[in-house]
């Protein structure tokens, strides 16, 4: 029995990779999940193979949502998509996008005395760990927690700037009232006083 050999790598981590075997005559949707699975990802999020030539240039598309084509054609779905009938190279390459993720995929052997008892398609070695499918994201409350650490850290002097910096940073100035606060009720006392003079000098 024959089966196929591809290694997998991301895009943007080439130190991790996986090798899959799976049998021609499975689909790419059983290529799709253990992908996932080697991988220890949700598979949660839309993905497409894309057949390519040995330079990498992408060609036609296997889709695991349902798509069009620029004709209004329809895309090869991965449910129905057989692996035998796209392969035409004993060295295929396929782009593989899922998410925001890109990999590279390529047959690098065609097994032919394969384990009749295994269960295919399976992983069948692992290289690296895969890196989080999801980035962490620094949420406001915990950039201000890093802003303060931040202030604290700093010198008197520098503490003063970052004051001051802050201070002027969050000053509002209102065309009809002045500035608003305490120091705006100031200004404004001030230019009332210089309006008087004014009308004190014209008498």
């Amino acid at each position: 029995m024959a089966v196929y050999r591809f290694r997998v790598t991301f895009e943007d981590y080439d130190e991790v990779s996986r090798d899959i075997e799976i049998k021609p005559t499975q689909t790419f949707k059983d290529l799709h999940r253990i992908i996932q699975q080697s991988i220890k990802f949700d598979a949660a999020k839309p993905a497409s193979f894309f057949m390519s030539t040995d330079s990498w240039n992408k060609g036609k598309e296997i889709s695991l949502e349902p798509k069009k084509n620029r004709d209004n054609s329809d895309v090869a779905s991965m449910e129905t998509a057989v692996l035998n009938k796209f392969i035409i190279d004993p060295h295929q390459k396929i782009y593989y996008i899922f998410d925001v993720w890109t990999f590279y995929v390529e047959l690098i052997k065609i097994v032919l005395d394969a384990d009749k008892k295994a269960t295919f398609p399976r992983c069948i070695k692992t290289t690296g760990d895969a890196p989080p499918q999801y980035r962490k994201v620094i949420l406001p409350a915990a950039a201000a927690e890093v802003n303060e650490e931040l202030l604290n850290d700093t010198d008197e002097e520098d503490e003063a700037e970052v004051v001051s910096i802050v201070a002027e940073s969050t000053e509002e100035f209102d065309d009809d009232h002045g500035f608003e606060g305490v120091e705006g009720e100031e200004a404004d006392e001030a230019e009332a006083d210089d309006a008087g003079q004014v009308f004190e000098d014209e008498v």
